[in-house]
């Protein structure tokens, strides 16, 4: 324990600070947290190249941010933002554009966490802008949040579709489509976040297990996924010829890509996104039979009703033939019993035909 001298020199100044804080004003303290503002006698460069700024933002991030793989998505976004409205200097940008951005979103019916998402980063620019001496105030401030109305959400790709979409891939017979197929058969093999794999370099692929790094991961830590024997085989094809550090897949399919797929194959896109495929991974070990908990330590949830509640969706067939089984134990009425399914070929395990060539 500290002595009582110690202790009163402590106590002083914790009262100075306090003091210190009180007598700011309002807006300068809140100034000051958020960095929106900066003092107009300190020198700002507003006729800036945007291509310089955008790589003193990365330069920026790098320094700030431990997922390398928001860093590129804040800087992508900022430069996309650039190509669309046509920005050039740092004087071109303005609010108008980033709401005009949003609402654009809103439109293709991404209201919600992506807009939210988006306006995170247009923040973070913001105040690096601010803070770089670029400009005085934040071009983004004062842009209301989405609010995020909890619904279905992306529904998960069922087997039989899944199949479907990796054979039409196949048929084209395009290096192009037989690595979207690798991409896709991935996903759904494993449960991979589109993030988890945009970030795969490869050497994260050791033995029977493929490690995600904890600068891609979602919980910031590292994490280890099991591979099958068929997923092994697909990641040896599309490692060839690369070096221990480059990306499995460069460049990745984008959400457009897969429900562009999935309308050329003849597949149902209402609903259709990259978090489909880990859904639907999600859903056919379930009706695989494997245990609950399996389920959530495979899909590295910490809590198995996310598993439950959010991912697994049983479709119409496996609820007839749920609600037959009951019957036929209740009842022993034969003609109650829902038709047989039909034979899985390929397995959950298998990599369909085409895909490992």
């Amino acid at each position: 324990m500290a002595p009582p001298t110690q202790l009163d020199e402590l106590t002083h100044a914790r009262i100075a600070i306090r003091r210190c804080r009180a007598a700011l004003p309002a807006r300068a303290k809140e100034n000051q947290r958020s960095g929106l503002s900066r003092s107009t006698s300190l020198p700002i460069h507003p006729d800036a190249k945007l291509s310089d700024v955008l790589h003193e933002f990365d330069r920026d991030m790098l320094r700030r941010v431990v997922c390398d793989l928001y860093r590129g998505q804040a800087v992508r976004l900022m430069q996309r933002v650039a190509d669309a409205f046509g920005w050039e200097r740092v004087a071109d940008i303005t609010r108008a554009n980033a709401v005009e951005w949003l609402a654009r979103l809103a439109e293709q019916g991404r209201a919600g966490s992506t807009t939210n998402d988006n306006l995170k980063k247009f923040v973070m620019f913001g105040k690096f802008l601010v803070q770089g001496g670029y400009v005085t105030t934040t071009p983004f401030g004062g842009i209301q949040r989405a609010r995020v109305v909890s619904g279905p959400g992306m529904r998960p790709i069922a087997l039989d579709e899944f199949r479907t979409l990796i054979s039409w891939l196949g048929s084209r017979g395009t290096w192009q489509t037989r690595k979207r197929a690798r991409y896709y058969t991935l996903a759904f093999l494993t449960g991979l976040r589109h993030n988890e794999l945009r970030g795969l370099i490869v050497s994260d692929v050791q033995g029977v297990d493929l490690v995600i790094r904890a600068a891609v991961s979602k919980s910031r830590k590292t994490q280890h996924v099991p591979l099958c024997a068929a997923t092994r085989e697909l990641l040896a094809v599309q490692s060839r010829g690369k070096q221990p550090t480059d990306a499995l897949f460069n460049p990745v399919p984008r959400r457009e890509t897969l429900v562009l797929d999935c309308e050329r194959a003849g597949i149902d896109t209402t609903g259709i996104g990259m978090h489909s495929l880990r859904k639907g991974y999600a859903t056919a070990l379930d009706q695989a039979g494997v245990p609950m908990g399996s389920v959530a330590k495979l899909l590295r949830h910490t809590n198995p009703q996310i598993s439950l509640t959010h991912y697994i969706r049983p479709d119409d067939r496996a609820k007839i033939e749920a609600v037959a089984r009951v019957a036929t134990a209740l009842c022993g009425d034969d003609e109650t019993r829902s038709p047989p399914r039909p034979a899985r070929t390929p397995g959950l395990g298998a990599v369909p035909a085409g895909v490992c060539d």
